[in-house]
């Protein structure tokens, strides 16, 4: 019997019919249209589909960046730095630039060790020469702070005490609030919802600089120490944005946050920028330990791994358990095949392919059962186990929760409610084909909105991959 991958587009009116017959005797006639393109499965898959998805990444000449780099190593050995002999600045074909590991570097070793000197603090914001900025009667966040002086000392150029740097930070990012304005009204609903709140706590931030710097013309404070140039020039709102997603892309977690009390902070956070450990990018699997910086023992931020990394691989860190979505909003870029990613729907979507009982919905909605119901690459969350039982079962209330309070739901269970799990999955399924055909064509297409695509893209390979766990479970 020869073995195919299913490119199934559930509904598809190209597409034959094939009758599925349940473990529980129901069957099910779905629209299947089968793909057998290999290079299509491969796509979908792995390594491949990585490689692909990271081409539309705006990179640098490999040369140039590998010496701009090595300046950066220069200049902080000339103040004090020592390099790790583990790590070697390398460009990888998926990742780009990044740490490879020059030997086998057992568990417990430093990967990076950065001297609190090195380390871009809001302190030393805070006692630059652009500091009247922050003293005014405004309540500032850590990110604004950091963003202001980053983009203060890009101005500064060759003049500036962290222009080696500067020098390694990209020209531009791909997050979405980079891509064009038509570009923002395709994309998916739950993108645009996302956007808009991060898009305004930007404008917030920004406006409180902006009037800060008005309020310091009476002072005499609204030039640039260095040029003389106005501030409100030198800060505008494009500027601030490549500066804000520098911090945000960047920007490690320090423990103590000792400011002087003549500024005002909004967020109890510690942010910081460490020249050179930025290279070491993100995989959900890496295993480290962080030792921050503290004010007692320990004057260094330093990252060890808990793991065997062997010689000439690349060298990574773990961000934190982000999905998809949360990658791609917040830094840019996503993983394929993230362990973590969910496709939810809303319970509403339920009610137009269901009666449900007024009982059985205020039982539903009293538990909270209606939230965060979705669908994995291995097939139904537990939210989604959970409701879609409640919507199928014949037992009474009492008997049902006894089943779901005791962790009990077996596979007879799940086979009571495979149709309609099925028929949401492909009502989802549709509605993101359709967005995704909306979105392809459009021309001339930012970096930002390329990558956005194959976000999308993921999403519906995940959904595939979810029809498949389901009707072979």
């Amino acid at each position: 019997m020869n073995e195919i991958f299913v490119c199934l587009d559930l509904i598809d009116s190209t597409g034959g019919t094939q009758s599925l017959v349940l473990r529980d005797g129901t069957e099910l006639v779905v629209y299947i249209r089968i793909n057998t393109n290999k290079s299509k499965y491969k796509q979908m898959m792995g390594r491949a589909n990585r490689n692909r998805r990271r081409k539309n990444l705006p990179t640098k000449q490999p040369i140039q960046d590998l010496l701009v780099i090595e300046q950066l190593e220069s200049w902080m050995e000339s103040v004090g730095w020592t390099s790790s002999c583990y790590l070697k600045p390398t460009i990888f074909p998926v990742t780009q630039r990044g740490l490879k590991a020059v030997n086998n570097i057992m568990p417990n070793t430093s990967l990076v060790k950065i001297p609190k000197k090195l380390l871009i603090t809001p302190l030393v914001a805070l006692n630059s020469k652009i500091n009247f900025i922050f003293l005014k009667n405004h309540s500032y966040t850590v990110h604004s702070i950091l963003a202001t002086f980053i983009l203060y000392e890009k101005h500064l150029g060759n003049t500036s005490t962290w222009k080696n740097y500067l020098d390694t930070l990209p020209n531009s990012y791909t997050t979405p609030i980079f891509c064009a304005k038509i570009e923002k009204k395709i994309m998916p609903f739950i993108v645009r919802q996302k956007l808009s709140i991060l898009s305004q706590k930007i404008i917030t931030d920004y406006e409180i600089i902006l009037k800060s710097i008005r309020e310091s013309k009476t002072d005499g404070y609204d030039l640039c120490p260095h040029c003389k140039l106005s501030l409100i020039e030198i800060f505008s709102f494009e500027a601030y944005k490549w500066s804000y997603y520098t911090v945000n892309t960047r920007a490690i977690y320090m423990k103590n946050n000792n400011f002087n009390d003549d500024f005002k902070i909004s967020v109890n956070e510690n942010l910081a920028l460490a020249p050179f450990l930025d290279m070491l990018n993100h995989s959900f699997d890496a295993l480290v330990e962080i030792k921050p910086v503290d004010d007692i023992s320990n004057e260094f931020y330093q990252i060890f791994t808990l793991t065997t990394i062997h010689e000439n691989s690349q060298v990574f860190i773990n961000y934190g358990s982000h999905c998809t979505f949360k990658l791609y909003m917040e830094y840019g870029f996503f993983i394929p095949n993230n362990p973590l990613d969910e496709i939810f729907i809303n319970y509403s979507s339920v009610n137009n392919l269901k009666n449900i009982s007024p009982l059985t919905n205020n039982y539903i909605l009293w538990n909270k059962f209606h939230e965060s119901i979705g669908f994995t690459s291995s097939g139904l969350n537990y939210r989604a186990k959970v409701a879609f039982f409640i919507l199928s079962t014949p037992l009474r209330i009492i008997q049902m929760t006894k089943k779901i309070y005791c962790n009990s739901l077996n596979r007879l269970d799940a086979l009571s409610y495979n149709v309609l799990s099925l028929k949401l999955l492909n009502t989802k399924r549709l509605e993101l084909i359709n967005e995704l055909k909306i979105m392809k064509s459009r021309t001339n297409k930012t970096n930002s909105f390329k990558i956005n695509i194959n976000v999308q893209q993921e999403y519906v390979s995940i959904l595939d991959k979810c029809f498949y766990s389901i009707i072979h479970n």
